[in-house]
């Protein structure tokens, strides 16, 4: 299947959603390049969903424009229709039809004048072919599993050949073993293509996997958009800190560029703010809030230790320790076999390179989720 990556970029500048009053957008930027997969990720209520509806020509605008491809589709007086914008979508449900068949399900992307053509017979087996489902085409989706229904539904929106590539939450109705696994294939499809894509999740390690960029967003905008090991290292703010990753947030003193903190002394880098509308390059002096990760603290067993292991969570793959240290906790993560018992005393030290810090402020409690829908 071919892509046309050097003219499928989005760009969404200043865009505004309100729905019966409150604002839901608020002067939302966005620039995706052409050829890139980027992942939306924010808590529910956030408005990642309306950011893709808006996108997709589903939702209109109060304020703002959407270019795709350099076309203008969104902006004063202009609201160009979802089918017109050469858009695919894939849907948090799939939405596939119950009563057509596995082919016809895909075909039903395409236009009228390429449906019933050979080259319409010939995208749909390619479709399927691309998503590893050729031999299900007369088959019903009723018939298929929760992962095979969201490949058909992916092979549907690819075999117009969009511009741009959404997907809602597509994995969402998956179990874990399996939302794995399609997770997988679907980074791999979409690499290959070179489509333009915007995923929108609420789930970090999706977010990550598959994005090429990572646009945080909270309450209506944009916190943060970068890489995905910028965005881990270099969060522009505590709330982002703790919304990509686990994170110690230790109130410390810097000085010359060194905080004392209940791990050792730590070497605060520059801060790296990439987040709109700030420019500072500059170590923060003085009372701060340290960010260090689990991975980066190591465990000493000590007798008289400050430090006492209250929680031992052990994954397989790592296991992860919370740590009493009288006036904080910490979280830290060690190897796999665990080293530590409920109960052990322990001095923790820092081993990462550098941290980062924030200017203190007072303590507010960081939620994942919030109650309001997208």
């Amino acid at each position: 299947m071919k892509s046309s990556p050097s003219t499928s970029p989005i760009s969404v500048r200043g865009l505004c959603v309100a729905y019966d009053g409150p604002q839901v957008l608020r002067g939302v930027d966005l620039e995706v390049e052409a050829g890139s997969i980027v992942s939306l990720l924010g808590p529910s209520g956030c408005g990642k969903t309306t950011l893709l509806r808006s996108i997709a020509g589903l939702q209109e605008a109060s304020a703002g424009e959407i270019h795709i491809a350099d076309r203008l589709v969104t902006g004063p007086s202009v609201h160009v229709p979802a089918e017109q914008r050469r858009i695919g979508m894939v849907f948090q449900d799939w939405a596939l039809f119950p009563h057509l068949t596995v082919g016809k399900n895909v075909a039903y992307g395409l236009s009228r004048d390429i449906r019933k053509t050979a080259a319409g017979d010939d995208r749909v087996c390619e479709a399927l072919h691309l998503v590893g489902l050729s031999d299900v085409s007369d088959r019903m989706p009723q018939s298929l599993s929760g992962g095979q229904q969201q490949r058909v539904a992916l092979a549907r929106a690819l075999a117009p050949q969009p511009e741009v590539l959404l997907l809602d939450e597509p994995f969402s109705n998956l179990d874990t073993a399996l939302r794995v696994e399609i997770r997988t294939e679907v980074h791999r499809i979409l690499t290959s293509l070179q489509v333009t894509s915007v995923f929108v999740t609420h789930d970090q390690d999706e977010a990550f996997v598959l994005g090429d960029q990572v646009a945080v967003m909270h309450e209506g905008d944009i916190a943060q958009v970068g890489s995905p090991a910028d965005l881990y290292a270099h969060p522009a703010s505590p709330w982002l800190a703790s919304f990509v990753g686990e994170a110690n947030l230790l109130r410390s003193v810097v000085h010359r560029g060194v905080a004392t903190t209940s791990v050792g002394a730590v070497p605060i880098h520059a801060r790296n703010n990439a987040v709109k509308g700030t420019e500072d390059d500059s170590a923060e002096e003085g009372v701060v809030d340290v960010l260090i990760r689990p991975e980066e603290i190591d465990l000493q067993r000590d007798a008289a230790g400050r430090g006492e292991v209250r929680l031992v969570e052990y994954y397989g793959h790592d296991s992860t320790y919370e740590v009493d240290m009288g006036d904080h906790l910490l979280r830290v993560r060690l190897g796999s076999v665990p080293r530590f018992q409920r109960g052990d005393r322990v001095t923790p030290t820092f081993v990462g390179d550098t941290a980062a810090s924030f200017p203190a402020a007072e303590r507010r409690s960081i939620s994942r989720e919030e109650p309001s829908p997208d």
